[in-house]
């Protein structure tokens, strides 16, 4: 059997150069299962091109204050943790910034449920018909359940 020549065996790609998700020339190797190696690309890379914000000594402490929390006493500790609230920032200001025009929005779980069809209309009646119709007593109708009190 002859493959096209735009089918390639799966031994083929295992090393294909590809791009970054940055379509930086940089290029990276695959596995024979067609996992890259090594990551693509990274959070770091994707953010460095938006600015770093500055947040104050106030701020941070007002943030402590706000989440009833104590801030570190170190210097070395405080300047760490401000660092990292920065790069926080920095990040949700990033995803704040994505284009979503066009983009439908989904309630919880509207989405794993997109593809199923509307669930037919049900009558009341018809579901307490069904349900009682599987009782093995009922009276006018209503389930009966004897039971025997003991003492």
């Amino acid at each position: 059997m002859r493959l096209s020549s735009r089918v390639r065996p799966l031994a083929a790609l295992s090393r294909t150069p590809a791009r970054t998700a940055s379509f930086s020339p940089r290029r990276w190797m695959t596995g024979s299962s067609g996992i890259p190696e090594r990551p693509a690309w990274s959070v770091d890379q994707l953010l460095s091109s938006y600015p770093s914000p500055t947040l104050t000594s106030t701020t941070v402490n007002h943030l402590h204050e706000l989440s009833a929390l104590s801030p570190p006493q170190d210097k070395t500790e405080y300047q760490a943790l401000q660092k990292e609230l920065e790069e926080l920032v920095r990040l949700v200001e990033a995803v704040k910034l994505v284009d979503t025009a066009g983009v439908e929005m989904y309630g919880r779980g509207e989405l794993a449920d997109a593809d199923r069809q509307p669930a037919a209309q049900l009558n009341l009646d018809d579901c307490k018909q069904n349900l009682l119709r599987n009782a093995a007593r009922t009276q006018d109708q209503v389930y009966v359940v004897h039971s025997e009190r003991r003492r």
